[in-house]
């Protein structure tokens, strides 16, 4: 029983990680502007390092996307068990 819930966990994280994955890619694909620049940066080091912004949302959203899919997989496998699938090995 086990076996199946860890199984099903697993698939869910990776349907999580590939859908994340899939809205990464069409949100820079074509949901992004251009931008057309048309000057240089060039580093001084007496103004200290570059700092970049990160969006805290998209950083939610990358862990929350595969944490969904691993309940949802940990879920279909508790009612799997409860209608009677289990996991076994060989021809029985």
């Amino acid at each position: 029983m086990r076996a199946l819930k860890v199984l099903a966990t697993c698939f869910g994280l990776v349907l999580g990680l590939l859908t994340l994955a899939v809205v990464t890619l069409v949100e820079w694909v074509w949901l992004s502007e251009p931008v057309r620049t048309n000057f240089a940066y060039v580093g001084d080091y007496s103004y200290g390092s570059v700092s970049v912004a990160v969006d805290r949302s998209w950083m939610l959203v990358a862990l929350i996307y595969p944490v969904v899919g691993a309940v949802l997989g940990w879920l279909s496998a508790v009612a799997a068990i409860r209608f009677g699938w289990k996991l076994t090995r060989g021809d029985s």
